[in-house]
């Protein structure tokens, strides 16, 4: 029988804090889990009281009370639910407009079950191999930012002054917040998943079973671009792009870039897991 032992965890805020931001990291004998909050695209201030940060506080918390043994089924509407039960308790919640209500993604394993699931844009490797996934909408986002910043560095505007006035993000917000429309739907092309409590996301989870043989679990969130099994080498990874590219527009490109002052382009979380038998 396979058994599970975390070997890392490392969780810290784009802007160098180790409150994680959106990020959050949950570990108990049963569950292992990295989540993503997602990062706020308005300056609305009732997001602040239903946010990307509060979805993920109320997850960490619902993994935590996950029975040992639920299925991905069971688990995934547990959590969802609890998440619609906070919004309903949540006054401010309801005001929100549809594009800009907060949601989260997971990667979890399920010691119990001996299976990753995974709902939204966390990754997770099984030894050396990463599975990577992007929401359609956010790949298409980061394209474009990054053709725009080219163009204007092309014509003359310095990469420092684009770090502290994004163009390239200016242009492809309405997208990214339009797209939640998209928020696990059926749609083959732009559809994508992610907990906001309003629909039930078990249609978007992707469930892999961990293969006889694996020596090596890692979760992340997309705070590294290019993880592997190794903290201290994902952590070297991500350094080195931040330092040649602070924009984050090389490859793979991302929809924000490092300000000024911060530690990253984003929060980042990272598990390292031992798997024995």
């Amino acid at each position: 029988m396979q058994t599970f032992r975390v070997l890392e965890s490392y969780c810290l805020s784009a802007s160098g804090e180790d409150d994680g931001g959106q990020d959050r990291v949950v570990i108990t004998p049963s569950f292992v889990a990295v989540i993503d909050g997602s990062t706020p695209k308005t300056s609305d201030r009732r997001q602040g009281l239903f946010s990307g940060e509060v979805i993920a506080d109320v997850l960490a918390a619902a993994v935590q009370s996950l029975p040992e043994n639920a299925s991905a089924d069971e688990a995934i509407q547990l959590l969802h639910e609890t998440i619609r039960d906070e919004r309903l308790r949540n006054s401010q919640a309801g005001s929100l407009p549809s594009d800009e209500i907060p949601a989260a993604s997971m990667v979890i394993l399920a010691c119990q079950r001996r299976e990753v699931w995974r709902i939204g844009d966390c990754a997770f490797g099984i030894d050396d191999q990463f599975h990577v996934r992007h929401a359609p909408h956010e790949e298409i986002a980061a394209r474009t930012r990054a053709a725009y910043l080219r163009c204007l560095i092309a014509e003359g505007t310095s990469v420092d002054k684009l770090r502290e006035n994004d163009l390239g993000r200016e242009l492809v917000l309405p997208l990214l917040r339009k797209a939640a429309v998209f928020r696990n739907s059926a749609d083959v092309n732009l559809g994508y998943g992610a907990f906001d409590g309003i629909v039930d996301p078990r249609a978007r989870v992707d469930v892999f079973p961990v293969p006889p043989g694996c020596g090596r679990l890692t979760l992340v969130s997309d705070g590294y671009p290019n993880p592997s099994p190794s903290l201290e080498k994902s952590e070297l990874a991500l350094l080195a792009r931040i330092q040649a590219d602070p924009l984050m527009i090389g490859s793979p490109p991302h929809t924000k870039g490092v300000k000024p002052g911060n530690a990253s382009f984003d929060d980042r979380s990272f598990i390292g897991i031992e798997v024995r038998g």
